[in-house]
């Protein structure tokens, strides 16, 4: 599919139809391959939308894995409601184990130093095990 797309004519409005038909008819991706359709080099939210619903039937446990990748795909969203966004908070609610792998991805991503390594984390260390005070 991701060769399809890729040396599709053209993208413009006449040609969405065709593209969008295609992409309903294309027997379902393997998580793999349903994740090159979310890069930049296909903004179309159609597109990642289909990538998306591909991703839907992976085992949190296996999603866990696909986490860091998803991050990267999800900064690189062209809206900010994206299905992507969508899809990683689900199953964020309905599994702990990717909520916590999914928070500290993200946490690794913010500006500025992280949260245990702030001065908060410190000062809580050092009042909460007398190993930790100086």
């Amino acid at each position: 599919m991701t060769k399809v797309l890729q040396v599709a004519q053209s993208w413009d409005w006449a040609s969405l139809s065709d593209l969008y038909g295609l992409l309903q008819r294309w027997k379902a991706l393997k998580p793999l391959e349903a994740l090159q359709l979310l890069l930049p080099c296909f903004p179309d939210i159609e597109v990642r939308r289909c990538a998306v619903e591909w991703l839907r039937p992976i085992l949190s446990d296996d999603l866990v894995d696909y986490l860091p990748q998803l991050v990267e795909a999800l900064k690189l969203e062209p809206f900010d409601h994206s299905p992507l966004m969508v899809f990683l908070l689900e199953r964020s609610l309905s599994s702990p184990q990717v909520a916590h792998s999914l928070y500290w991805l993200l946490v690794q991503q913010l500006p500025g130093p992280s949260p245990q390594n702030s001065d908060f984390a410190e000062a809580y260390f050092e009042g909460a095990d007398p190993r930790y005070s100086g």
